[in-house]
């Protein structure tokens, strides 16, 4: 009994181990997270104004952690969408020039000032749709500049190696953002922000 209790329990972490390998890194229309800055150019090769096909289109890189790169495309200057939903910006992160993180920002004050976060099931209706149902959704408050208080919710996907977070209310009530991320990649920028950080503390 005690040997078919042990097979058995083996069996169950050799699943979950190949369960872990075969999960594959989001993908983000034509982009996978994980592949290559060079990738990422070819990918958006028609998009004149995207941040990395032209340096010179980008007003917000940020170059201050060796190793590490980040640059946002504006909206107003290079169409982007994401199901559907047009996007005011999208920033890109790279680390050892490999996609890490993507970031779409939609804002909704300019469509209706009366509607808040107008944006945010939408979207999450396209994320479910390729991505199935969200892995975990936390609800929180908010409060508006009267003193209201509003329903947050921040919806993630997850499958061991990225995760896609999808938050109705990022600062304010008119900003809802999609942020896709590779876990290990993520993770590693983060500590080399910190070493960064520390090193010139201590010049």
């Amino acid at each position: 009994m005690r040997n078919q209790i042990a097979i058995a329990v083996l069996l169950g972490m050799c699943a979950t181990g190949a369960a872990q390998d075969a999960a594959e890194p989001y993908q983000i229309q034509t982009d996978v997270l994980g592949e290559t800055i060079d990738a990422y150019r070819l990918n958006h090769q028609e998009e004149a104004q995207d941040c990395i096909v032209n340096p010179a289109a980008d007003r917000f890189a940020d170059d201050s952690t060796p190793g590490l790169k980040a640059c946002t495309t504006l909206g107003v200057k290079q169409p982007i969408t994401y199901g559907d939903v047009k996007a005011e910006s999208r920033l890109v992160r790279f680390d050892d020039n490999r996609l890490y993180e993507v970031v779409y920002v939609f804002k909704s004050a300019s469509a209706s000032k009366e509607a808040y976060g107008p944006y945010y099931d939408q979207l999450r209706v396209a994320l479910t749709d390729k991505f199935g149902k969200p892995t975990e959704v936390h609800d929180s408050d908010i409060a508006s500049r009267t003193g209201a208080h509003l329903q947050n919710q921040t919806a993630l996907w997850k499958n061991g190696v990225s995760t896609i977070s999808l938050k109705k209310f990022e600062g304010d009530l008119y900003t809802t953002v999609i942020t896709f991320s590779l876990d290990s990649l993520e993770e590693d920028a983060r500590h080399q922000v910190l070493v960064t950080r520390q090193h010139r503390s201590e010049q």
